[in-house]
Parts: C-alpha cells; sequence; structure tokens
C-alpha cells in the first residue's frame, strides 16, 4: 500500500488566502492510493473533489490532499524563492522561466502572487528588508466578481514599479517610460483611462469614472498606514476607481 503521507513541502497554490490546491510540481501529485475508492473502499463513489473536479484525473493515481491536480504534473515552476540580494522579480508579459521570481528570466506572473508569499513565507526579523521589482504591465488584484481583492501592503517589504524587464540595479529602471500600473478592473473590461473625456457621453457622470464598465475592486492598494498607500502612489501609475 502506498504512503499517504510526504515528509516535503506539498507546494500549494496559495496558504495565505486558503488556497490548498496543488500546483504544477507538487510532490503530492498521483502518490496517493485508489484502494479507498474501489468497490468496498471507505471513499467508494467518490468522484469528486472539494473543488467539484475529477477526484482521480485521467484515471491514474489520486493526488494527496483535498484537492486533485486536473493536468500532468510538471517540473517546469519552482516554489518561490527571491535572489541571493533578497529580491523578487514580477513580469506580467514574461514567457517561459519557471516563476521562483529569483531573476527576470524567472519573473512570477503577478503581483499579488509575489506579495501573497512575502505575506505568508518571509521572515523580515531573520532575512531583512524584501524588494519586488515589477517590470511594465496592468496588474491587477484578483479575479473577476471578487471586489474585495486589493494589493496588501506587507512590512518590510518594499515594492518597486518602472522596470523593462532586464535591468540591474534601481537606478536604472524609468518608470515614466516604462508604466507599471495596479488597475481595479478585475473583469477586464473598462474602456481605456481619459480623465479629460466624457466616454459615456453623459455629462452628469465624473470624467475620472466613465471609463468603467462592470465591477472594479473597492480597493486596489491597501495597508495599514497612509504614508505606505501615498508612497505605492509615486511608484506606481495606480487606478484607485471603483464601481
Amino acid at each position: 500500500m502506498k504512503s499517504t503521507i510526504i515528509n516535503e513541502n506539498p507546494i500549494f497554490e496559495d496558504t495565505s488566502v486558503g488556497n490548498y490546491r496543488l500546483q504544477g510540481n507538487s510532490p503530492a501529485i498521483n502518490v496517493g492510493t485508489n484502494s479507498p475508492f474501489e468497490t468496498g473502499g471507505v471513499a467508494e463513489g467518490i468522484t469528486i473533489d472539494l473543488a467539484g473536479t475529477s477526484r482521480i484525473y485521467n484515471s491514474e493515481t489520486v493526488d494527496i490532499g483535498a484537492y486533485e491536480f486536473q493536468g500532468e504534473p510538471t517540473d517546469s515552476e519552482k516554489p518561490i524563492d527571491p535572489n541571493n540580494e533578497n529580491i523578487l522579480f514580477v513580469n506580467i508579459n514574461l514567457e517561459g522561466g519557471n516563476e521562483s521570481g529569483d531573476s527576470w528570466d524567472n519573473a512570477i506572473r503577478e503581483l499579488q502572487r509575489a506579495l501573497n508569499w512575502a505575506a505568508s513565507d518571509w521572515n523580515a526579523e531573520q532575512d531583512g528588508t524584501l524588494q519586488i521589482w515589477v517590470a511594465a504591465g496592468t496588474y491587477t488584484p484578483g479575479e473577476e466578481g471578487d471586489q474585495s481583492a486589493t494589493f496588501q501592503l506587507v512590512n518590510h517589504v518594499e515594492v518597486y514599479g518602472g522596470f523593462d524587464g532586464n535591468e540591474e540595479s534601481l537606478e536604472n529602471r524609468d518608470w515614466k517610460t516604462h508604466t507599471t500600473i495596479l488597475s481595479g478592473d478585475i473583469d477586464d473590461n473598462d474602456d481605456d483611462f481619459a480623465p479629460s473625456t466624457n466616454s459615456d457621453e453623459n455629462s452628469s457622470t465624473p470624467s475620472q469614472t466613465d471609463h468603467i464598465s462592470g465591477n472594479n475592486s473597492y480597493q486596489i492598494v491597501t495597508g495599514k498606514q497612509y504614508r505606505q498607500q501615498r508612497r505605492y502612489r509615486r511608484l506606481f501609475g495606480y487606478r484607485r476607481f471603483c464601481k
């Protein structure tokens, strides 16, 4: 009988927000035992996991845990791991790499994932200040429908935007040319931002929000201290509009 215990990091998606789904490189994939789900087993008749997807994917071996990974396991992604200078790299436009965040070539795609990791796994008392370098692009804090989604600031974590995606120092970045935008457009359907126009042809609506369609997040950036939020406004072109 196979063991149902592993003695290493199971590599969940994001434990800081209660997401215990397995990433593609988790050691918990295909290492459980199918016998409980077979005829006469204690789990006979259970065909779906906690998310409502197939409990045993592709007729292979069940995964360990409440969620079954819906795909073929891969070793292309690695756990997040800053470089030796305590820097994590984020680039939404990158193709390839392993998303460990230890270089521009392995940049994490989403800023939210980097911040969530920092909130749960970064030990500032032991390792000092963490920097997150964010390449040009538009980043949203969550998925469609989740208006409570926000970029939560983390103590002892500094986030810098304005990179092209190849810089080796903060002095090399050009935040005016390589614009990093934190946007609340979680359903990705807003019009282009043009505050000097009245895009909905309704003079009674403020020109600063008439480009919004659907639902945006209520607060794009949140933190314990207002001065932290002001600092983020200087680092990013961030849109604090909701509807």
